[in-house]
């Protein structure tokens, strides 16, 4: 597993500047970010939402992962003690009374979630008339898809290894003495995976429509975890159905109703 893993203070500022650096840039394209009302769903300890904080958006975010909330609120503070941010440590779905929000966003999320639909539909819910969505996500044929990066082993350095057969996957990981709650979470992945054409498909069935996408062939993350320029994959192969997959180490898309 990568230090950056383990050490959640530098996972929350990795995620932090990318926001900030790259993602903040591409909505800005769409709508004023000042002072907006957000949801993140799957928010971690929350970097992705300090550059909205600090633009005095009215933030909230919702994560499964109770310890991680506790940091969030913790690396948040004073935000949380001026009610600017609400930190949730649930399953968004079991929560009500949320409301409407100008932005709802999710990064790496999606290819958790086993049920795309009823995610994009509750995105669909909770979105104001004239908001917008932006979700980001890795194609599961990418090189890096399954996430197998948390894997301690040199197993995690092996690009296109969740695409073995799940099987021959689950001994290797057994036999490289991978933590077991990390080999059910890699598997459980293969179950969620999400594609390009999928994504697509599972969009316009929840009555969304997406106003802009970007594919990068090197993903903006990498800029700070391995000294890696982002490169947009080009319009010529991101026009390639299914090829794209394999060839996208992220999507980024804007939705709107």
């Amino acid at each position: 597993m990568q230090k950056r893993h383990k050490d959640r203070k530098q996972y929350f500022n990795e995620q932090e500047y990318t926001t900030q650096k790259y993602i903040i840039p591409f909505l800005n394209s769409f709508l004023d970010i000042k002072g907006i009302r957000v949801l993140e769903i799957g928010c971690g300890e929350g970097g992705n939402l300090l550059p909205f904080l600090k633009q005095g958006c009215k933030v909230v975010g919702v994560d499964l992962a109770k310890d991680k909330i506790a940091n969030g609120k913790n690396y948040l503070s004073d935000y949380i003690d001026d009610k600017q941010c609400i930190l949730y440590g649930d399953d968004v779905f079991n929560l009500k009374s949320l409301g409407v929000f100008d932005l709802i966003f999710y990064r790496d999320v999606i290819e958790h979630i086993p049920n795309h639909k009823k995610l994009l539909s509750f995105t669909y819910d909770h979105l104001d008339s004239a908001g917008f969505a932006f979700i980001a996500f890795p194609p599961w044929q990418n090189p890096f898809g399954g996430h197998q990066q948390m894997l301690n082993s040199f197993l995690g350095k092996v690009p296109f290894l969740h695409l073995l057969n799940k099987r021959f996957y689950r001994w290797l990981m057994e036999i490289t003495r991978e933590r077991p709650e990390v080999i059910e979470e890699l598997l459980e992945l293969d179950k969620s995976k999400v594609t390009l054409e999928s994504f697509i498909k599972v969009v316009e069935e929840a009555k969304l429509k997406i106003i802009a996408s970007k594919l990068y062939f090197i993903n903006p993350n990498y800029e700070i975890k391995f000294k890696l320029k982002p490169r947009v994959l080009s319009k010529n192969l991101a026009s390639l159905p299914y090829i794209r997959n394999y060839l996208s180490t992220t999507c980024y898309a804007v939705l709107k109703k």
